[in-house]
């Protein structure tokens, strides 16, 4: 039976009766252990019990001693540790031949045996540690380590707790926290990743950790361990090893190796071919070989190549290899060709002149930036085979293409509405007008084009094509009032031509003349009416007088006209334009009605 009580003072009350001491003993708790109690010490809230078990086990010949920590309950209690002792000549000994003793202060307890005393203490911070890595709780002993102070550790260390944890994940296979826990132990320690790297390197997971080696200048590693990292890439992870490659300093590896591994390597390799042939050329270009680096993007049909010529301002090489370019991506080609103006155009054209399709396509582009006319002639050509919308714009907006040439061409593709602007501008109205006529059929548009040039000539030649089709004459009816005299029409109907809807045409006909006329007269009057209004006004204001001053001088003497002394005075002339002159300083042929100055007379 263990009772546990503590020593308290009476209170006052308590105190009433004189007989009692002053200080008295209260149990606050008892409990019966399974095992006999040789010995019992406090430790803090729990109690240390040095036990003897009560009966033997069935695999056990003789009884060991075992140290239990117990925490006392309200009559019960919970074991927290129990532990069995090991002493020398146990198994001649019974409860009674052990003792259990204390330095309470210390936190030191003495195991007494016939043959042995065992010294008990608190485990410190390295005795925790040793415990966990004993049970392979790496990760828990780590942590113990990382928290603790330097000062409580003495006899293990982070690298070495970490090394071991790092073995023990290795031998599970679980490559991914090792990889990690190698950047959380080794840091930025240069010598304990060359050590340690290369148990990556026996189980060929260096791709596990190489996310977490050290690049920085001051921690870089040996070259060859980089080396041995992207080679791994390249026999096993394609993609990866491309991302390597564009992360990486160059600096990191020697390029010129690893770039004959990529070659050596994707000669015997049948699959992801487009990868290696990337990174290949990501190598040429951190080698400075830039023809071998834009070649190697050809090949592959990478559209980087585009970005990489702006990168490196390779714009003299464009030439050479325009053609590809184009064919890669003619867009983006044009586009590098036309900035800043990076490429002569001339060199362009020479070098695209046997590929129409590519020429169009960067003339196309270029006359957008580029108004200036220059390639105008090629481009009618290349308009009228691969895009003819935007012929006939191109036509009508510029000046700057010979016209003959032009009109050859429409005229051998029979593209006619551009053949009668073509015509137009030479001034062949008359062939212009048939072809809308007899090849475009489009009334509308004839009659627009005959109003456009107001020729009585030309209106003759619409009327000459349209009267032997009756259709033609109908339309003619219901539009031509408003532009001509409908008599010239009517007159040359022949007697007895049948004209659909004659009758409703002739009234429209008559209806839109009459218009015509009615609006001529009340223009003709309203013009009439201000005639003479403004020439009323007019003669109004000249017949005005004009104020003359003492300020206004003869232009021709410039003194002043006005004089104080009337013997001396003389004929004054001004004219409506305020210019004022002394009749006598003009000369005697001078014509008075105009002013000297406004109508100067010419010297003969």
């Amino acid at each position: 039976m263990v009772r546990i009580c503590i020593i308290r003072k009476r209170s006052t009350n308590e105190l009433g009766n004189r007989e009692l001491s002053e200080y008295l003993v209260d149990p606050i708790s008892a409990f019966r252990t399974e095992f006999y109690i040789s010995g019992i010490a406090p430790l803090n809230h729990q109690l240390i019990l040095l036990g003897f078990p009560k009966e033997l086990d069935e695999n056990q010949r003789s009884l060991h001693p075992e140290l239990h920590i117990v925490k006392y309950k309200d009559n019960d209690y919970t074991e927290i540790y129990a532990d069995s002792l090991s002493l020398r000549g146990y198994q001649q000994y019974n409860v009674n031949d052990y003792h259990l003793d204390a330095l309470i202060e210390e936190n030191r307890f003495f195991i007494v045996a016939p043959k042995d005393i065992v010294v008990a203490s608190l485990f410190d911070v390295d005795d925790r540690i040793q415990w966990l890595m004993e049970q392979q709780k790496f990760k828990d002993a780590l942590n113990v380590i990382l928290d603790a102070n330097k000062s409580e550790v003495k006899r293990f260390t982070k690298e070495v707790v970490g090394i071991a944890y790092l073995d023990h994940l290795l031998e599970k296979g679980d490559y991914k926290s090792a990889g990690q826990l190698c950047y959380k132990i080794f840091g930025q320690n240069k010598k304990l990743w060359e050590e340690e790297i290369f148990k990556f390197a026996t189980v060929h997971q260096l791709r596990a950790v190489s996310a977490y080696i050290p690049q920085s200048p001051e921690n870089r590693l040996d070259k060859h361990i980089y080396e041995m990292v992207l080679y791994e890439y390249l026999v096993l992870d394609s993609q990866g090893f491309l991302n390597l490659v564009k992360e990486w300093d160059p600096s990191l590896y020697n390029i010129y190796a690893v770039t004959n591994a990529v070659l050596e390597h994707i000669i015997v390799t049948d699959t992801d071919k487009l990868i290696y042939f990337e990174a290949l050329a990501i190598l040429y270009s951190h080698d400075k070989k830039y023809d071998k680096c834009l070649a190697t993007y050809l090949k592959m049909k990478h559209k980087d190549v585009f970005n990489f010529i702006r990168k490196h301002k390779l714009y003299g090489v464009v030439c050479d290899m325009l053609i590809e370019l184009m064919n890669l991506d003619h867009e983006q080609t044009v586009t590098l060709l036309l900035e800043k103006n990076n490429v002569n155009s001339d060199i362009v054209v020479d070098k695209l002149k046997n590929h129409e399709l590519h020429l169009y396509r960067y003339l196309d582009a270029y006359v957008k930036k580029n108004p200036s006319g220059q390639y105008h002639g090629h481009l009618v050509k290349l308009y009228s085979i691969y895009d003819r919308d935007k012929l006939l714009p191109f036509l009508n907006k510029s000046d700057h293409y010979p016209i003959q040439e032009a009109l050859d061409i429409c005229r051998r593709a029979k593209f006619y509405p551009e053949m009668v602007h073509l015509l137009d501008r030479i001034g062949d109205t008359k062939e212009a007008l048939g072809l809308i006529m007899n090849e475009l059929k489009d009334m509308q548009k004839a009659i627009l084009f005959c109003q456009e040039h107001n020729d009585a000539d030309l209106w003759n030649d619409l009327i000459q094509h349209s009267i032997n089709k009756p259709e033609c004459i109908t339309f003619l009816l219901r539009n031509i009032g408003n532009y001509i005299d409908p008599t010239i029409l009517i007159n040359k109907i022949k007697s007895g031509e049948n004209i659909p809807d004659l009758k409703n045409s002739l009234v429209k006909m008559l209806c839109d003349y009459s218009l015509q006329v009615a609006i001529k007269e009340g223009c003709k009057k309203i013009l009439t009416a201000d005639y003479f209004e403004l020439h009323n006004r007019l003669v109004a204001r000249q017949q005005k007088g004009i104020h003359i001053s003492d300020e206004m001088v003869c232009c021709a003497c410039h003194r002043q006209v006005i004089i104080q002394d009337l013997n001396r005075m003389h004929d004054i002339i001004v004219y409506y334009c305020k210019h004022s002159f002394h009749k006598k300083c003009l000369p005697d042929n001078h014509d008075f009605t105009n002013c000297a100055i406004c109508y100067p007379v010419k010297k003969k």
